[in-house]
């Protein structure tokens, strides 16, 4: 008690407001929104290790709710600094670590909690037990002054005088037929609302143990990236520091805790004892507000996650004994210690040098998806409908579509001909000269088709010519394959003298 009274100290508790998360929370200018949101998310829900995108919408749906204007994706850009800058060394209200599957989770710190607990109980509360907490200290007290006490004689008097009270007890039974209830209806609200906060409170002791360990882990694995000498010295120190783990008092009574826990016995006596308080009229809306029954789970849970940080410290020594892995790690120590080296040796701020400090290539991965395709989508099925035509009224002069002229493909070749007649080929250019287009790209297609189809014609794939025409007084070019007109007959009979050329050869 001394001890504890020393901490309370004007230094002792200057220096603990410098340092401790949970004063520094209680301070902040937006300690309400975080202790709200903590205690919604963590505590009322009973929560640990949220995934980071689930905890992300939380926190957009609560500031949207608490009156942050902005649209969702600047609330989710606020709330995902909210979360960065929470578990920062230094807030230190949250704990942002990679789970097994090297997914993002966030868990409450035990120093964030103790804040969040403290507020809870400033509300006034309309009952107040306390006849259960004078029975549970007396009880205590009991308890350890029997366990303690050495002497024959007393144990037998204590003994004796249990006998008596279970043997008269017995013999009421048997004589009326019937037990008389020893607890009232507000003793049994009463101890039922003690038991619910101890529960509730062993829960957050978890997260203080895990915590406490997990610091002795990092200081053992900090002193194993600088030892200097022998191998089997450190690992002699680390069997030691992990036996003060294991044999400390803190280790012992989890260890017991832990026992106590994951025996069948106790878990199905458990069971057994919230059955049988379901039954119990008092209790009945109290068990729907507080459900103990899934709090054997969540014990189960909050153990697990201190075995595990124990057993970290298991890994990190296999890891130390592989002597390629330890090599690696330190060299990656030593670069920490020529940067930090370096850059205690620079100048003032003011002489620093300008530009860049250091690039990165490829900060953006390049993620491709081979499979990531569509799936296949049925068409969509054309209706028809039976309408009646009707004849319509034109709302404005209709000469403009009557100018129009048809494109006449006997003309075209016809003048094709023409030119044929005077010479053994013709270029679709010379054509053109000779016959100016009259109705733009449409003719100039049209000269394109008949040249598909006719026998006396061929397509030069590796030559192109510019076709120059005009239309609505603009001078416009086309660039399309160089065709070549034949006259009927000629490119066939030419065809057969190369094919008799080629079986001479």
């Amino acid at each position: 008690m001394n001890e504890e009274r020393a901490d309370m100290g004007f230094a002792a508790l200057k220096e603990l407001r410098a340092k401790s998360p949970a004063w520094r929370l209680l301070a902040a200018e937006h300690g309400p929104l975080v202790t709200a949101f903590f205690y919604e998310t963590f505590l009322a829900k009973r929560t640990r290790a949220l995934p980071e995108d689930k905890l992300l919408d939380g926190l957009v749906r609560f500031l949207y709710e608490a009156g942050a204007t902005g649209n969702t994706a600047e609330l989710t850009r606020q709330a995902s600094g909210l979360l960065l800058s929470w578990s920062d060394e230094q807030h230190r209200w949250l704990r942002r670590f990679y789970g097994p599957d090297n997914d993002v989770l966030y868990d409450l710190t035990a120093d964030a909690q103790k804040a969040v607990e403290w507020l809870a109980n400033l509300h006034h509360r309309s009952f107040i037990g306390t006849e259960s907490r004078l029975r549970t200290v007396f009880s205590l007290l009991h308890e350890v002054d029997r366990e303690t006490d050495r002497d024959p004689q007393h144990r037998l008097d204590w003994l004796r005088r249990q006998k008596a009270a279970i043997e008269q007890e017995m013999a009421a039974i048997e004589t009326s037929g019937q037990v008389e209830p020893l607890l009232s209806g507000v003793q049994v609200k009463e101890r039922f609302l003690q038991a619910v906060q101890t529960s509730e409170g062993l829960l957050a002791d978890f997260r203080e143990v895990e915590e406490n360990f997990r610091l002795l882990e990092h200081r053992l694995m900090t002193d194993v990236m600088t030892w200097k000498q022998g191998k089997g010295d450190l690992l002699e120190e680390i069997f030691a520091q992990r036996d003060i783990i294991r044999q400390s008092e803190q280790g012992q009574s989890f260890e017991a805790f832990w026992r106590f826990l994951m025996t069948d016995f106790q878990q199905e006596d458990f069971r057994m004892v919230l059955d049988r308080l379901a039954a119990v009229p008092e209790l009945r809306d109290l068990l729907k507000k507080h459900p103990l029954g899934e709090m054997m789970q969540e014990w189960l849970q909050a153990a697990a996650a201190v075995e595990q940080t124990v057993g970290a410290l298991d890994k990190q020594i296999r890891r130390f004994v592989d002597e390629h892995s330890l090599q690696e790690e330190r060299y990656i120590y030593e670069l920490i210690g020529r940067i930090e080296r370096r850059a205690s040796k620079l100048p003032e701020l003011d002489a620093m040098p300008a530009g860049a400090f250091a690039e990165m290539d490829g900060m953006i991965p390049s993620v491709i998806l081979p499979m990531d395709r569509r799936m296949f989508v049925l068409p969509k099925r054309t209706r028809l409908r039976d309408q009646d035509l009707i004849e319509g009224v034109a709302d404005g002069p209709v000469t403009a579509l009557l100018k129009e002229r048809p494109l006449d493909r006997q003309r075209l070749q016809a003048q094709i001909d023409t030119l044929l007649k005077e010479r053994e080929t013709v270029t679709l250019g010379e054509v053109i000269r000779a016959y100016p287009i009259e109705q733009g790209l449409g003719e100039l297609l049209a000269y394109l088709v008949i040249a598909s189809r006719r026998a006396g014609s061929e397509v030069k794939a590796d030559e192109w010519q510019d076709i120059l025409y005009r239309r609505d007084g603009r001078a416009i070019a086309a660039r399309c394959e160089t065709v070549v007109f034949h006259r009927q007959g000629q490119l066939a009979g030419r065809k057969r003298r190369d094919v008799r050329k080629g079986d001479e050869a």
